[in-house]
């Protein structure tokens, strides 16, 4: 680093070591927050009746990857790619997946084997909260990709 007198010191080489809360840049009426609300509170038990737990690596918690694939549908976001690289950068998918970053495979293999479960499960966040309709459901579409 060169110092350069009469400026501050710029490094953006230097590390950091910072104590932030994942969910402090998310206000506190953000859609991101009322999702997570809705979610947790909604009977999720057909998602993980499905899941083997006594065998094979854990398995991410279907909330966290409903709440992120519904928020991203509230954002008009379809691709499998774009979500995992928004779970990588941007703060609100970040808050909801508590920063787990699950690979738009995961993503992918979850919306193909609970297709039928996310709409049923979409429709009665649409119904408890009207304004979080992401453009007309039942046209909602994913991109395996």
């Amino acid at each position: 680093m060169v110092r350069i007198p009469g400026f501050k010191p710029y490094n953006q080489d230097q590390t950091l070591l910072l104590s932030i809360s994942h969910d402090e840049p998310i206000t506190t009426n953000h859609s991101a927050r009322v999702i997570c609300a809705i979610v947790d509170k909604l009977d999720l038990s057909v998602f993980y009746d499905r899941y083997c737990t006594t065998t094979g690596q854990n398995a991410y918690d279907p909330r966290m990857l409903i709440k992120v694939i519904f928020y991203a549908a509230f954002k008009g976001i379809s691709s499998s790619r774009v979500i995992e690289k928004k779970l990588h950068t941007d703060a609100a998918f970040m808050y909801l997946a508590a920063m787990q970053r699950p690979t738009y495979r995961t993503i992918i293999r979850f919306r193909k084997n609970f297709s039928d479960e996310l709409e049923a499960i979409f429709e009665q966040i649409v119904r408890i909260c009207p304004d979080l309709d992401p453009a007309g459901l039942d046209r909602v579409a994913f991109d395996d990709s």
